[in-house]
C-alpha cells in the first residue's frame, strides 16, 4: 500500500506513558490514541500547481479551481455534459426518414433532368430548389447522427473510466482510515498484554512500519 508522504510522527502507539511506580506494579496512564493523528497537518498533500506561472493569466483562474477540486477525478458531470450533448444532436434531428430523403432526392433529379431536356427553365429552377433542400436536410442529419456517434463513443469511454475509479476506489484506504484502523490494533494489545517491554517491543515494531510507509 503507497500511502502520501508527511513528516516522521512521534506517535505514543502503545498510548501510554509510565507513572509512579507503587507496591511493585507499573501504573499506567492513558492518552488518546488518536491525538496525533488528529493534530497532523495534512495541507503538505495539496496540489503544488505546477503550471499555473506557464498558463494565460485568463485561464490560470480555472485552472487553480480544478487543482484546488477534491473531486476532480469524479467524471459524473462530465458524462452529462456529454449526454446533454447527445440530447442536443437528437433534437436537431429531421423528422423525415432518412430512406424517404434518398427516394424523394432521386424522384426529383429525374424529373429535372427531363425539364431541363425540354428547356422548362421554370420548372427546372423549381426543382433545382427542391433537390437542394431534400439535400440539406440530409446532410444536416448525417452530421448530426455523426455527431451523436461521436459523443457516445466518448460517452462510453467516460463511464468505464467513472465505472473502475468507482472500483478502484473501494480497494483504497485513506491516511486517516488506516491510522483508525492502527488505533484499533493498538488498543486491542494494550487490553491483553501488561508486560511493559513486550509493549515497548511492539510499539517500535508499529512504528517502524508506519515509518518505513513515510507516515
Amino acid at each position: 500500500m503507497t500511502m502520501p508522504e508527511s513528516k516522521e510522527q512521534s506517535i505514543q502507539i502503545i498510548g501510554m506513558e509510565d507513572s509512579e511506580q507503587s507496591n511493585n506494579e507499573t501504573e499506567y496512564v492513558e492518552r488518546p490514541v488518536y491525538a496525533d493523528v488528529e493534530q497532523h497537518d495534512f495541507s503538505q498533500y495539496q496540489t503544488r500547481e505546477r503550471y499555473n506561472e506557464e498558463l494565460p493569466e485568463r485561464l490560470q483562474k480555472y485552472y487553480q479551481s480544478a487543482a484546488r477540486d477534491n473531486d476532480l477525478l469524479n467524471m459524473r458531470d462530465d458524462i452529462a455534459l456529454i449526454e446533454a450533448g447527445i440530447q442536443d444532436s437528437v433534437r436537431r434531428l429531421s423528422t423525415k426518414d432518412p430512406g424517404e430523403l434518398w427516394i424523394k432526392a432521386r424522384m426529383t433529379y429525374r424529373d429535372l433532368v427531363l425539364a431541363l431536356r425540354m428547356q422548362d427553365d421554370r420548372e427546372s429552377t423549381r426543382l433545382m430548389t427542391l433537390l437542394g433542400n431534400t439535400l440539406e436536410i440530409g446532410y444536416t442529419d448525417a452530421l448530426a447522427w455523426q455527431d451523436i456517434e461521436r459523443k457516445q463513443e466518448v460517452k462510453r469511454k467516460m463511464v468505464d473510466t467513472e465505472r473502475k475509479r468507482m472500483m478502484d476506489m473501494q480497494q483504497v484506504i485513506t491516511t486517516e482510515d488506516f491510522m483508525k484502523v492502527v488505533g484499533s490494533l493498538v488498543d486491542s494489545i494494550r487490553r491483553r498484554i501488561t508486560d511493559e517491554d513486550i509493549l515497548r517491543y511492539i510499539s517500535d515494531d508499529i512504528r517502524q512500519v508506519l515509518k518505513d510507509q513515510g507516515m
